[in-house]
């Protein structure tokens, strides 16, 4: 154990406590009501929240229908014999995150036996990594990204996600996956002095013990080895990360300003 967990861990417990709480609430359930809406005839519609949520036309939503349907068959056999129990009743387009900017993603909503049984599926693009040119290429069965991406998950997290698998649309690798449920972060803004430094050591053992799961132990203890050589050049790199983020933003903003780049500020 690390010597400083048993020091920090009373300070950190209620950063800790309070993600977990707010995890605990982000569930299907509490996702309906802040998402969607039924309309006049009965049936349930995603509000409408653009540039973040916006509606797909007609022929864009039978695709993604029938990308699920293709999807059911890559999870295991009792996910499909659940998934079989819903429909989808509503698909929309969705923003992604800063990493996966310029990707597609669509978000479907999912009902079973009742309306207090709804389930949301993220149907998110996996491209290529920026990183395979210089890499031997992958085994034939993972040239899907999808795939690719979805195996990745299972062999890193200690517990993946149930419903994750994968599908194509108009040639294009997506995986799908469970949106938000039960899934939590730390606040940022608590993260100072001990707790920022405990769970800083936290997510680099996380870090390390997914990577030691998926790779060989032993390899990676003598590539590291006991010196603070690959310490110090973990540190430059991440201030090198830093500085070159600082350059790119403001050079984003430089863009902004000017109008050739046009953005939609407070997202």
């Amino acid at each position: 154990m690390h010597p400083g967990v048993a020091k920090l861990w009373p300070t950190a417990q209620a950063v800790l406590a309070k993600a977990v709480a707010k995890a605990r609430r982000t569930n299907n359930a509490m996702l309906l009501k802040k998402s969607a809406d039924r309309g006049v005839d009965g049936g349930w519609r995603f509000k409408e929240d653009p540039p973040v949520l916006t509606p797909v036309d007609a022929e864009t939503r039978e695709k993604v229908i029938d990308a699920l349907n293709a999807y059911a068959t890559t999870v295991a056999r009792e996910r499909r014999f659940m998934l079989a129990r819903y429909h989808v009743v509503d698909v929309a387009h969705r923003v992604v995150g800063v990493g996966s900017v310029g990707t597609r993603a669509y978000l479907a909503l999912l009902f079973g036996n009742s309306d207090n049984d709804p389930l949301f599926l993220q149907v998110k693009e996996a491209v290529a990594p920026a990183h395979a040119p210089y890499l031997p290429p992958l085994p034939p069965r993972f040239e899907h990204n999808g795939m690719r991406v979805a195996a990745g998950q299972v062999l890193l997290q200690a517990a993946h996600d149930p419903m994750l698998g994968w599908t194509e649309i108009d040639g294009r690798h997506y995986y799908v996956r469970q949106m938000r449920n039960l899934k939590g972060a730390l606040p940022m803004e608590f993260l100072s002095g001990d707790p920022f430094n405990f769970f800083a050591w936290g997510f680099g053992a996380l870090l390390a013990r997914a990577h030691a799961r998926t790779g060989d132990a032993a390899v990676i203890a003598g590539y590291c080895g006991s010196s603070a050589v690959l310490d110090g050049a973990l540190a430059d790199w991440a201030e090198a990360y830093g500085a070159q983020t600082l350059k790119d933003h403001a050079a984003l903003l430089r863009a902004t300003k000017s109008g050739r780049v046009k953005a939609v500020p407070g997202l």
